[in-house]
């Protein structure tokens, strides 16, 4: 029956539509099923559709999900990367340091014993200019001594040549004294006889008268022997100082001879002394020409090594300004992942559509379930 509104005129059963046939029921019921199963069949694709969609953003989720937490791993391996490069570059950093430290100590320990090379070697060459001073003034001294030697041994031999004439005229006037003296003799043997013969005479006064001519001649003989017996005697007495002054000179000679001997002596000694310290100041020189030459070897390796930490030192000032830039760049790098993996941790604590529709879509299956 049909509800009518009150004031609209009624209508008796004649009035009334007479009903449909049943084919067009039938025809209606199809219609109606086909509409129903078209509508079941939209709303099943519906929610099949509605799944896929769900499963793919579910996938897209998990895939998301599964980039923040290779992310996150990503960041926390960066963070350890970045804590064990940090970690290394400080050890770098603290070993560089100390390099550098050691290698200032080395530089300082290398500058004092160059100084004290330098130092060595200006000792060393101020003893050599002494030793070659001494050596020099030795030479020097030597010289003089040999030249004085020389002039000596020219001294001794003239003096040699004077003696040598000197003992020929002392030979010469004892031959001439032998003579003299045995002139002298037989003149006093003779003026004995001559007295002897005058003292005869005066016993035989008178027979010596007849004799008084030869006697005359005998007595100026006499005189003339007397006379050049008095001259030979101051001759003698000449000859003996000569001969005296000649022994002073003998011995004058014979004593500058041995102060000769003795200053030759000693100028042999001084001579064989200079040769001596020579020859050391010649081992000392070679010496110190070889401790100079080895100076001069630990200075140039000294040198060297210098030059080599000074390339080592700029080479690790090198390698540390490039660690430091390289860190810089990782610091740089560590910081944007860094703000990335901050920004993909803030994305995961935001609670996303995906999650809600998953959690709200059994609920609506369920719903479009009870109105099926």
């Amino acid at each position: 029956m049909h509800d009518y509104p009150e004031g609209t005129p009624t209508h008796d059963e004649s009035d009334v539509a007479p009903q449909l046939p049943p084919r067009f029921w039938l025809f209606l019921v199809v219609l109606l099923a086909t509409v129903a199963v078209s509508l079941q069949g939209v709303g099943l694709i519906r929610f099949i559709w509605g799944r896929d969609e769900l499963t793919s953003e579910r996938a897209t989720f998990e895939a998301e999900k599964g980039s923040w937490e290779r992310a996150g791993q990503d960041r926390t391996k960066a963070l350890d990367t970045w804590r064990q490069i940090q970690t290394e570059v400080e050890g770098e950093i603290s070993l560089l340091r100390e390099t550098e430290t050691a290698l200032e100590a080395r530089i300082e320990q290398l500058a004092t014993e160059k100084s004290d090379s330098q130092l060595a070697a200006a000792r060393a060459q101020e003893k050599l200019s002494a030793l070659h001073q001494k050596l020099d003034l030795g030479t020097q001294a030597f010289e003089k001594r040999r030249a004085e030697y020389q002039q000596l041994q020219a001294q001794f031999a003239g003096l040699q040549g004077q003696q040598t004439q000197i003992d020929r005229q002392i030979s010469n006037l004892e031959a001439n004294k032998a003579s003299e003296t045995t002139k002298l003799a037989t003149l006093q043997e003779s003026v004995a006889l001559q007295q002897q013969l005058l003292e005869d005479s005066r016993v035989r006064f008178e027979a010596i008268e007849m004799r008084v001519a030869l006697l005359d001649k005998v007595l100026e003989t006499r005189t003339q022997a007397a006379a050049r017996l008095k001259l030979d005697q101051e001759q003698l007495v000449q000859l003996g100082q000569q001969k005296d002054k000649l022994q002073t000179e003998i011995a004058d000679v014979k004593a500058s001879q041995a102060t000769l001997a003795a200053d030759i002596a000693t100028a042999e000694k001084s001579l064989e002394e200079t040769k001596k310290d020579v020859a050391a100041s010649e081992a000392a020189k070679a010496a110190l020409t070889v401790e100079l030459s080895s100076l001069q070897s630990r200075f140039v390796q000294l040198k060297k090594q210098e030059l080599e930490l000074n390339t080592q030192l700029g080479s690790m000032t090198t390698a540390m300004n490039t660690l430091a830039v390289n860190a810089a760049d990782v610091l740089k790098e560590l910081a944007a992942k860094s703000a990335e993996v901050q920004a993909a941790i803030a994305a995961l604590q935001i609670p996303s559509k995906a999650e809600a529709d998953m959690k709200d879509a059994p609920a609506s299956e369920e719903m479009e379930e009870e109105a099926n």
